[in-house]
């Protein structure tokens, strides 16, 4: 049977927007907060929790677009494996969408590549992503997309 043992939500209390999408590993949790405003309104942020070793989630890190802008909702889809996260930022200012590729080393996560549609032609690209070792996979309308 299950139970709920713990449960997340905003710090900031504003949980409209919070955990859009999440995405799971054994020992980490990423929630996507699309409507976070710090000074940019709507700018998004995504949220990265790793199991404490008394099983508790705590939060380590917070990613937010390197070129974030006005109502980008960056973490509206999310991937990751052991040692890489996928964010979507569904709307930026081209109105394409982005994938933003982040990389663990030294214990941070660091942004190391920004992914466009190859088609420029819809407005969901990353809207559904999904990562394996060496493979970052995103739809974009009718379209797959591999890196």
């Amino acid at each position: 049977m299950w139970k709920e043992v713990q449960s997340l939500s905003a710090l900031d209390g504003d949980n409209y927007t919070y955990a859009r999408d999440v995405a799971i590993t054994e020992n980490r949790i990423i929630i996507g907060d699309v409507g976070y405003t710090d000074i940019t309104y709507d700018q998004g942020e995504t949220i990265v929790y790793e199991k404490a070793y008394n099983g508790i989630w705590n939060e380590v890190q917070t990613l937010k677009a390197s070129n974030g802008y006005q109502a980008d909702y960056f973490g509206d889809a999310l991937a990751m494996n052991n040692n890489r996260i996928v964010v979507n930022m569904s709307v930026d200012q081209t109105d394409t969408g982005w994938l933003y590729v982040y990389h663990k080393s030294g214990g941070e996560w660091t942004e190391t590549h920004i992914l466009t549609d190859p088609e420029i032609s819809t407005l969901d690209f990353g809207n559904h992503v999904a990562v394996a070792e060496g493979l970052i996979v995103a739809t974009s309308g009718d379209y797959v997309h591999f890196f």
